[in-house]
């Protein structure tokens, strides 16, 4: 699945088909974990927030997969990730204005879709309700103009220790928004951890050890703290700890899989992801739209599935156009 790392014109030290497998088993349970945050934010439901860990696990993938790599044509791979990212993102905002515009004209304004247009959302906020999840746009364009910067340094030895070090002082001290940043600090973390076989024990033995400082420290309350700084930095360690446990796991036991309706899901990940909250969140939201809770699950399930696959064919189509 192309969000979380492009097989371009790169070295690489290989991903092998037992990991290609775990890390695709780990997007699809990523992408339902986020749906479940949701479905559960719709009815109030304050455990929300423990599914909420699929955003982070994707930068994780992201991060480790690009670490496995020596980028050398730049210019190619910023326009490959704004392919594959930008094209679906804009042809669904632009399919979904007009609607907005129709039944809910109160809820959207110029300014809103120009902050959408220019990716800023996740960042100065005034995003369109109903769209609040595509924050992750915001997030990931950082991680990526960051990733040019993160090849350079990663030859120098000391860069993970000052990373560390700066990173745990502004989780509890200097508090710089924290939200954003801890998802940068899971991006760079497995970046690091993917780019080499010296630091990878270190590494694993340094997320362990926040792992269960973390756990040690945080109370039931916090985790369930969207915005407590705890929360973030749990959240973090334990998408760093799960995608690598994943990984590893793949080195001793076959992961590989070839069940083409899970290919399927992997392969529309990303589109469900950004289609699936309209249906469950804001003006659109058919979460009430049968008496059975059961049905309008069914029914977000269907839609989110439908609209992806509607929203990928179509990407392909128009950036084949425009020869991108």
């Amino acid at each position: 699945m192309y969000w979380t790392g492009y097989k371009s014109m790169v070295e690489s030290r290989g991903i092998g088909q037992s990991e290609s497998g775990a890390i695709s088993i780990m997007r699809i349970l990523a992408m339902f974990s986020i749906i479940v945050c949701h479905l559960l934010q719709a009815y109030n439901n304050r455990y929300c927030w423990l599914f909420n860990i699929g955003v982070w696990v994707f930068l994780a993938i992201s991060g480790y997969l690009y670490g496995c790599k020596v980028i050398e044509d730049w210019g190619h791979w910023f326009k490959t990730r704004f392919k594959k990212l930008y094209i679906p993102y804009i042809l669904f905002l632009l399919a979904c204005i007009p609607f907005y515009y129709i039944f809910v004209p109160e809820k959207i304004s110029v300014s809103q879709i120009i902050v959408h247009v220019v990716d800023l959302q996740g960042i100065v906020g005034n995003g369109i309700v109903g769209l609040s999840h595509l924050w992750f746009m915001s997030i990931i364009a950082l991680c990526y103009l960051a990733t040019p910067i993160l090849q350079y340094l990663r030859r120098f030895s000391m860069v993970l220790y000052i990373f560390t070090i700066l990173s745990l002082m502004n989780f509890f001290v200097f508090k710089i928004e924290v939200s954003v940043f801890s998802c940068f600090f899971v991006y760079a973390l497995c970046y690091l951890w993917g780019q080499t076989s010296r630091k990878k024990n270190l590494i694993l033995s340094l997320i362990v050890a926040l792992f269960g400082g973390s756990l040690a420290t945080i109370s039931w309350n916090e985790i369930l703290d969207y915005e407590n700084s705890k929360n973030q930095l749990f959240h973090a360690v334990s998408a760093l700890l799960f995608v690598e446990m994943g990984i590893l796991y793949s080195k001793f036991f076959d992961c590989s899989f070839r069940n083409k309706w899970l290919k399927a899901v992997d392969h529309n990940s990303y589109e469900v992801y950004i289609t699936h909250h309209i249906f469950i969140l804001g003006p659109f939201s058919l979460m009430a739209f049968s008496p059975f809770s059961w049905m309008n699950v069914v029914w977000v399930l269907i839609l989110s599935i439908l609209t992806a696959v509607v929203l990928q064919k179509v990407s392909l189509k128009l950036s084949k156009f425009m020869h991108i």
